[in-house]
Order: C-alpha cells, then structure tokens, then sequence
C-alpha cells in the first residue's frame, strides 16, 4: 500500500492589485495515514524525485507549526514557531 492517502495539487490565487498580472502558485496538499513522524518530508521528496528540478525547495515546507513537529521534530517546530 502506498504511504500517501491523498495528493491534491491545488491553485492559490496571488496579487489582485490593479495593474498587476494574476499570479499565483502550484502547491500540493499530501495526506499520509501510515507514514511515521519524521519520515513523511523525506518520503515526499522521495517521491517527487522525477521532477526535483522544477519544485523550489526553498519555499516548500509544511503548512503548520504542527506540521513541522511531525515532520522535523520539536527542534524545528520551536525554530518554526519562534520564528
């Protein structure tokens, strides 16, 4: 079985000023039932080995200081959150 449930590949509106082109971004929602903690980042990165090249890493991160926690540990939860 895989150890992702679901992947949504989503669209978030960007700039609405006058003037501006509509911009936005591609993002995906990943929903894992049986990935452990600390192992569900990796296993994305993983998975998207293909097209690597294309994904700006830089701005990819969990959604949610929670997030972080399961996904980094409680170091960089806190480093999130202080931040």
């Amino acid at each position: 079985s895989s150890q992702f449930k679901n992947v949504d590949i989503l669209w978030k509106d960007g700039s609405k000023k006058p003037g501006f082109r509509k911009s936005g971004k591609l993002y995906l929602r990943v929903v894992s039932d049986n990935c452990r903690p600390k192992k569900l980042w990796s296993s994305l990165q993983e998975a998207c080995s293909a097209f690597t090249d294309l994904i700006d890493w830089g701005r990819s991160q969990p959604d949610s200081v929670a997030d972080v926690f399961h996904g980094f540990g409680v170091d960089a939860a806190w480093n999130c959150f202080v931040n």
